[in-house]
Formats: C-alpha cells, sequence, structure tokens
C-alpha cells in the first residue's frame, strides 16, 4: 500500500437486497469511513443454496475480488449458503495474506465474530415463566436435528426443569423455521387445547402463530403470549409487536471493523472468537408493553406509502426493460439507458460488458482484445453520462479505480448474467444512509433480461443475414449455370418472361439467337475436360459481351446457348450484327493464339415484333433450325478449305 492511501475492506456477501443485511453493510460502511478505510462491497443476489445454473452466474462476482488490494476481508458467512464458495474465498484470502473476519459462523484461522444466540434466547424463555408465571407452555421449533433449533430446544427444556414443570411433548412441536409448517403446528397445538403460551424459535413462525390465534379468535396477549426470536424487518410492521430478540447490528459493524483496524494497523491478534450479544425486546406480545393501535396505524400509512413507492418503481424497471428491448442493438442501448442509470440514486455507476458478450452482440472490437479485457458500456458520474466503450483490462477490476474512490464512498460490485452466462458487473458507488439496495436489485435484474435479449436479436439479426446470404446465393444457383455463370434454362425463362411483362403496352421487339460451340467433343478428347471447360467459359462469355447490358444469356447444357434480347428499337440494341459480333469476337481470340485450338460457334437467328398470340417455342426451335443450317454449311466450308489446301 503507497504511504498516505487508505486501506481498503472488502466485504463479501449474499443478498445485500435484505433489509437487516443491508443495514449491518451501512454500519459497516460508515464504521470504516470512521476508522480511515475503503470499503469495496461484493455481492451476489442469491444465496447460492440451490446449486441451479443462475447461482453459477451471480458467483462470477467472486472473481472480480482482488485480494491483493484488499488490506481486510469481512465475510458474511452466513449469508452464503454454499459452504464451497465460504471456503474458497477464505482459501484466496489466506493466500494472498488478508485477515478475515467472519461474522456469523465460525472458521478456523478467521477472527470470528458471532452472535451469542443461547443467552438472549434463554432470557425471552425464562421471561415466560418467571414474569407471566406461565405453567402450560408450548415450544414451536426449527427443522428437527438442526443444531441452532435442538439448542432452543434445550433451552426451554431446561426451564421447565428450573421452574419445576414436566416437560410434556405434545406441546414440543417443529415448524421448520418458516410459516406454513409453524401453521400447521399451531393447528395442531390448539387440538388439544389453548396453551398460556406459545414460544418460537424465530419470528417468522412466531408472526404465523399470532395469524392462526387472530384467525380463531384468540387474542395475543391476553388469551396467550407469543414471543419470537430474531428480530426481522416484518416484525417492525406486525400487530401485535413481538417480544423477540434482535441481532445487535450496530455492536456487529463496529467490532468487525475495529478488528480488521486493528490487524491492519499491524497488532498481532490471534484468530480467535468475538461475542456480540442480542438485543432482548420485551413488547406487546407478551402483555409487557400496551398494544398501541394509534402506532399500527401509522405503520400502515407507512407500509402502504412504501408498497406505493416500489409499486412505481417496479413500473419504471418494467418501462426500462420494454425500452432497450425495442429491436435496439447494443452500442444503441446506452442512448435509451440514459435515463434509467440517471435515475438511480448513485454518485457513480459503471456497466461494464466482457469481451465475449460484445462479440455474441455482433459489436466489431479490436483483433488483439483478450477473452477477459472489459468493456465501459456507460458511465454515470454525478450528474454526467458517458458512453465511452472503453477497453481495459479484467484484472484492474474496474476502468477508473480513482474516480470511484474520489468520492469516499463503498464501491459495490454485483454480477451481470443470464443464469450462467456471465455478461460482466456493475459496480456503483452509493451513500449507505441514503441508498435503497432493493432498487439496485430490481435494476440489475431489468438489465440482465435487457441484455440477455439484445444479445438473442443479435444472434438472430446474424442468422437472418446469413439466412438472406444464403437464400440468395441458393436462387442465384437455381437459376444460374455454375460453370459460366450464365442462366440455366429455368432462369432464362423467368427473365424473358419478366422482361416481356415490363414491355407489356407498348410496341416491342424480341430477338432469339440459338448459339452451338463448335469442336467440344475435339477438345475434350485431345486437351482434357479442363480446357473443355475453358472453351465453355470462353464462348460463354463472348455471347454476354456481344448481347450487350439488354442482354438475357443463358447455357442449356454441354455445348448449347440461347440469348434474347427485347428492345423498342433492334438497331439500337444491335440485334441485327450480334451473329457478326460474336463471329468477329472469337476470331479476335483466335487470333491471339491463347490456346492450341481454335474458338468457335454457330449462330441461328430470328427478330420479331411482340403481340400477344407471340409463340416463344416456335421462335427458338426457328432460330435451332438456322443455327444447325449454319452449321452444316460452316461445316461444308471447313470442308472445301480442307480440299483446296490438299
Amino acid at each position: 500500500m503507497k504511504e498516505n492511501e487508505k486501506p481498503v475492506l472488502g466485504v463479501c456477501l449474499a443478498k445485500i437486497q435484505d433489509v437487516t443485511r443491508s443495514d449491518l453493510v451501512r454500519r459497516i460502511c460508515n464504521e470504516a469511513k470512521a476508522q480511515g478505510c475503503r470499503v469495496q462491497i461484493f455481492n451476489m443476489y442469491t444465496d447460492l443454496y440451490c446449486g441451479r445454473s443462475r447461482e453459477i452466474g451471480e458467483k462470477s462476482i467472486l472473481n472480480v475480488i482482488r485480494m491483493q488490494k484488499l488490506s481486510a476481508l469481512i465475510l458474511l458467512s452466513q449469508t452464503i449458503l454454499n459452504q464451497e464458495a465460504v471456503d474458497e474465498v477464505v482459501d484466496q484470502a489466506r493466500q494472498a495474506g488478508v485477515p478475515v473476519i467472519s461474522i456469523d459462523q465460525q472458521h478456523e484461522g478467521c477472527y470470528n465474530v458471532l452472535y451469542e444466540y443461547e443467552k438472549p434466547f434463554s432470557m425471552v424463555v425464562r421471561h415466560v415463566f418467571q414474569v407471566h408465571h406461565c405453567r402450560r407452555v408450548a415450544f414451536i421449533a426449527g427443522f428437527k436435528g438442526n443444531s441452532f433449533s435442538e439448542a432452543r430446544v434445550q433451552v426451554y427444556r431446561d426451564a421447565l426443569e428450573e421452574f419445576g414443570i414436566p416437560f410434556d411433548p405434545k406441546l414440543l412441536k417443529y415448524g421448520d423455521f418458516w410459516e406454513y409448517p409453524a401453521i400447521a403446528a399451531t393447528k395442531e397445538l390448539l387440538e388439544d387445547g389453548i396453551p398460556e403460551a406459545i414460544i418460537c424459535a424465530n419470528d417468522s413462525m412466531a408472526i404465523a402463530v399470532c395469524e392462526v390465534l387472530s384467525q380463531k379468535g384468540i387474542r395475543v396477549p391476553e388469551d396467550v403470549i407469543v414471543t419470537g426470536f430474531d428480530g426481522i424487518e416484518r416484525e417492525l410492521y406486525h400487530s401485535p409487536r413481538l417480544t423477540t430478540a434482535a441481532q445487535d447490528q450496530p455492536h456487529c459493524g463496529k467490532l468487525a471493523v475495529e478488528t480488521a483496524v486493528r490487524l491492519i494497523r499491524g497488532e498481532k491478534l490471534p484468530p480467535q472468537d468475538f461475542y456480540v450479544h442480542n438485543e432482548v425486546r420485551f413488547s406487546e406480545s407478551c402483555g409487557c408493553k400496551k398494544l398501541d393501535y394509534h402506532n399500527s396505524n401509522h405503520m400502515l400509512m407507512q407500509i402502504y406509502g412504501e408498497m406505493e413507492e416500489a409499486k412505481e418503481f417496479e413500473s419504471w424497471i418494467f418501462s426500462m426493460i420494454a425500452m432497450l428491448t425495442d429491436g435496439h442493438t447494443l452500442l444503441e442501448m446506452p442512448e435509451y439507458l440514459q435515463r434509467y442509470v440517471m435515475g438511480m440514486s448513485v454518485v457513480y455507476m459503471q456497466i461494464c460488458l466482457n469481451a465475449e458478450f460484445l462479440r455474441a452482440c455482433d459489436v466489431d472490437i479490436s483483433a488483439d482484445t483478450q477473452k477477459d479485457d472489459m468493456f465501459v458500456l456507460a458511465q454515470r458520474e454525478t450528474t454526467d453520462y458517458f458512453r465511452p466503450l472503453t477497453r481495459y483490462p479484467f484484472q484492474q477490476q474496474m476502468s477508473d479505480p480513482e474516480k470511484a474512490y474520489s468520492y469516499d464512498l463503498p464501491v459495490l460490485f454485483v454480477p451481470l448474467h443470464d443464469q450462467s452466462d456471465v455478461f460482466g458487473y456493475l459496480i456503483a458507488v452509493f451513500d449507505p444512509d441514503s441508498f435503497h439496495h432493493n432498487r439496485l436489485y430490481s435494476f440489475v435484474m431489468g438489465m440482465n433480461q435487457a441484455l440477455s435479449t439484445i444479445r438473442s436479436q443479435s444472434k438472430l439479426r446474424s442468422i437472418n443475414r446469413i439466412l438472406s446470404e444464403t437464400n440468395k446465393e441458393l436462387a442465384n444457383m437455381y437459376i444460374h449455370d455454375s460453370m459460366t455463370g450464365l442462366l440455366n434454362r429455368r432462369g432464362f425463362f423467368q427473365e424473358l418472361e419478366r422482361r416481356r411483362a415490363a414491355y407489356q403496352g407498348r410496341q416491342s421487339w424480341i430477338y432469339v439467337a440459338s448459339v452451338d460451340m463448335d469442336s467440344l467433343k475435339y477438345i475434350n478428347d485431345t486437351y482434357g475436360h479442363q480446357e473443355g471447360d475453358f472453351a465453355i467459359k470462353t464462348v460463354a462469355d463472348a455471347i454476354s459481351a456481344c448481347a450487350g447490358e439488354n442482354g438475357i444469356c443463358a447455357r442449356f447444357g454441354g455445348d448449347e446457348y440461347m440469348a434474347a434480347i427485347i428492345t423498342e428499337d433492334p438497331e439500337e440494341d444491335g440485334c441485327r450484327s450480334f451473329a457478326q459480333r460474336l463471329s468477329s469476337r472469337l476470331h479476335s481470340l483466335n487470333e491471339q493464339k491463347l490456346r492450341p485450338y481454335q474458338f468457335g460457334a454457330s449462330c441461328g437467328t430470328v427478330l420479331e415484333s411482340i403481340t400477344e398470340d407471340l409463340d416463344l417455342d416456335r421462335l427458338m426451335k426457328l432460330a435451332d433450325d438456322r443455327m444447325y443450317s449454319e452449321k452444316l454449311r460452316r461445316k461444308c466450308v471447313r470442308g472445301e478449305h480442307r480440299e483446296q489446301h490438299q
């Protein structure tokens, strides 16, 4: 680290859009700033629990972490439910010599900041027996066999023993830590009568219990006391407010950063565990706090306002997706993206895409571009917006780190991808005290969908272009002779009919010439088929040149050719002199002695006015007959010349 350069704290977690987690990150960021540290946050929007292909894309953000640039790493281990991924991050940090502070999960060789669950949970349980003097107390645990769940069951059983109450198996149910199993467990409990209290292993189950009781007309806390644990955000809006124990986020964030700073400053701390006490809140659901209906109404209005804002933002994101996917190319995308990037509550943002994605979108990039090189598609700096498409190496992490750090605010990295196909990542610099991570989550999901659609549209355009070119080539092959490039028989009649229709209603003439090449068998037998092909092509070129731009020329097969001209002025198009021009052209080629054989052709022609009852077959047969007559005449002439020569 350079002198006077601030140390960089890395923060790695999953699902920062969860309010509890974003609150902890906010406290870490604020404490780090107070301690003179910069913060880089690497977030995955899923917890990697299911192992689906989408999680491969989310996990790619871990590749962006440059451990050698970090002074310490704070890992919210419990948020990432893939132990292999957690171990991978810890191992990378160790190899780089970066100390790891793990929150809410023990890791050997790390500095573990752990929540002390047993003592605060015991306080909640004992409160029910000691303060409210309850005797028939039910307990809804989490998963059967889960260490957290069974530890809380043991606290419950210890409290029963302490207060001299026999354990009743009918009063112990398992709700799997979530709503629907807890509802079933509550209904099962009520079949044996209403207990005095229901203690739940977490808040989600406690809220579900209250819902079942309310539906059955059983009041909380007047008829039944209910308690929870964990202090989740949803509990803040529940009526009645729960007696629970919430994680001490301020203490946790402060302790994690203080430990990191001590290590950065060179203190020789052995890896150890630090404990954070949960804050116990005795509230309305046990009767220790009077129900505040006025406060409930206030919270309902607040929830309604937040729902309206969320609905409006959701509509805005849908508008963005519709705008960006309206047939635009990737290079057009930044222009339409501007209003949406500028509408986000960030002070700095970069949308970075990899070279592979750009190529898939038909973006022309330099040949020396490496596979892992990144490109900035769009960038926002406070109130300015840029579309630079500047390249930088992936190892650099961001194109302009000093610009991102100049705001003295945390820098957040999140992945851009479609399932396991990684497009790149988004960088955002934000104010932790006012930023809505759930909105950035929606924005990123919209970007992922838009980018995926644009890539698909690019591929579709490319496929359509190839198909169009292929169809043109096939159509060309369908009506053309592959050797000479002239029309074939099919193409000749199609073009002739098209030209004839174009002259309909005007006085016009049709000129037809039947041409037969001389001596093809002799050339093939004497000099080989390659020379025969050359001769066929040479005569074809001569016919095409003599027919001119208005000529329709075809090879009907072997050494047979046909030419036609539809014209309003036979003299202007040189119809009457076609045969002479062809003979002269072939004679000129022979004088050049290009080949050890002579180029020659016999030609029969017909010129007639076009009428409605014109018989094209008759004209072509007439031209053929005249050609054969010409061929016989030329053979006789050649025979006379040979006799005279002898």
